[in-house]
């Protein structure tokens, strides 16, 4: 709890204003926390995600996909909807990846959704067998809302990946969820993934400007009742521009995405963490602003051949330059009485 739901907390329960409160660290110095960036148009492919499933891929042309190499890890969707478009996109591409090629059951068993409305029992199934200790579970990632919550005993989650920045304000969302991996006290992560219209300057909140403007139209008295309510709804439907966007953004989460200042830093700042109990952060495995080792960047380099298309890379074009100017110097051997004009592309391709 940050200072203020303290306060509200006390007063709520009728302690008195000098009542002793006995802290301690609410800091997990084995969890590494780290940022990562999803492309712009991917969302909905869940590309940022295919990097989660990298150590399961095979070890050589001839062996099976090593699934049990992938660190059991959760992923944290606001929505069921999200949750399932996710899991349906990766196991496509764990499907059709050249470097992957599981089979349809492989990927089936490999990803699972947990939510609310998921039936008891298929709850229990994938709760049990994602207990079963390190490498006996055939499940490797689920794909959860926060039904996958407190209560739930799972001690060896080595990784929780938050799917875009929580929908709440209070950063309490992300330190419970994180808090999630490690819970037999080995090294784990918390790895935010933020879209990347995020990053970026921001402007004056719109409702500040409306405001203004409401307060000017007042004073002036310049337009009609009617004409007001017709420029509100106008507003409502227009699309924000980027800034506007996130100047929507709670401060707390535009900050950390946008600053280069340490991030655990940044939470127990919030959550008043007492200077004794941060004796204990290990400077190797803080944050990715402290080690830029660690930051995953804009996850971008995981799509399939079909899905980037045929792009001209620094050596193609270069190759393709070759080509094109022996081309020109066999024009006049390969038409020598044209009665037309040749050019090279008569016999090699233009791309």
């Amino acid at each position: 709890m940050d200072a203020k739901t303290l306060k509200e907390l006390k007063e709520g329960v009728g302690f008195e204003d000098g009542v002793t409160t006995m802290r301690t660290s609410i800091d997990r110095p084995e969890l590494v926390i780290r940022t990562g960036w999803i492309p712009k148009n991917s969302r909905q492919k869940a590309s940022a995600l295919r990097f989660l499933f990298d150590q399961g891929s095979r070890t050589s042309a001839e062996s099976h996909p090593m699934l049990q190499q992938i660190p059991k890890t959760v992923v944290f969707f606001d929505s069921k909807k999200d949750a399932y478009a996710a899991m349906q996109e990766c196991r496509n591409w764990l499907q059709e990846s050249d470097k992957h090629k599981y089979s349809k059951q492989q990927a089936r068993e490999t990803i699972k959704v947990f939510h609310r409305d998921t039936a008891k029992f298929d709850k229990e199934a994938i709760i049990a067998e994602f207990q079963r200790w390190a490498n006996d579970s055939s499940i490797r990632v689920i794909f959860a809302t926060e039904a996958l919550g407190l209560g739930v005993n799972l001690p060896d989650v080595r990784r929780v990946i938050l799917y875009g920045l929580p929908k709440g304000e209070e950063p309490a969302i992300m330190w419970q969820r994180g808090g999630r991996a490690g819970r037999d006290g080995q090294d784990g992560e918390i790895i935010l993934l933020v879209d990347d219209w995020v990053e970026g300057p921001r402007t004056t909140p719109l409702s500040i400007q409306k405001g203004r403007q409401s307060n000017r139209q007042s004073s002036q008295n310049l337009q009609s009742l009617d004409e007001a309510i017709l420029a509100e709804e106008q507003n409502k439907i227009r699309k924000l521009t980027l800034p506007e966007r996130r100047s929507n953004l709670p401060n707390f989460w535009y900050m950390l995405a946008n600053e280069p200042s340490c991030l655990r830093v940044r939470f127990l700042d919030h959550f008043d963490e007492p200077q004794e109990f941060r004796i204990y952060i290990r400077k190797d495995r803080c944050c990715s602003n402290c080690n830029p080792n660690l930051q995953l960047g804009k996850l971008d380099n995981h799509y399939l051949y079909s899905e980037r298309g045929n792009s001209l890379n620094a050596r193609r074009k270069k190759v393709l330059e070759l080509i094109t100017t022996w081309a020109k110097n066999q024009v006049s051997t390969a038409f020598p009485n044209p009665s037309f004009q040749p050019t090279v592309y008569c016999f090699i391709s233009a791309d």
